[in-house]
């Protein structure tokens, strides 16, 4: 499996309104990363967000200083997926994007 982790450096206004506007076209495909829940939680908010659209394929950070320290996003990182639902299913996603500021 490969993911593909990009991220995405704001230094100046351009960089900030080049990136907002990727940001905004490709974001039916994305899945946010919510930072403000625990991990139990964050896991069940993207599992509901896969089963409600699972044709999404990007995972969304906002916050690049939480990712390293968190399971989900290290899972997905090493290849092992995200496991969801009562069947265990795994997600993929096919890239990871990260914002850092």
């Amino acid at each position: 499996m490969i993911v593909v982790i990009k991220h995405f450096y704001e230094t100046n206004a351009q960089d900030f309104a080049y990136f907002e506007t990727l940001w905004k076209e490709q974001e039916h495909r994305m899945i946010f990363l919510p930072i403000q829940l625990n991990e139990t939680r964050q896991a069940l908010q993207i599992s509901r967000e896969i089963l409600a659209d699972p044709s999404k394929d990007i995972l969304a950070i906002r916050f690049s200083s939480f990712i390293e320290r968190n399971s989900i996003y290290r899972q997905i990182k090493n290849g092992i997926g995200f496991c969801y639902g009562s069947n265990g299913n795994m997600w993929f996603p096919s890239e990871v994007w990260v914002y850092e500021n």
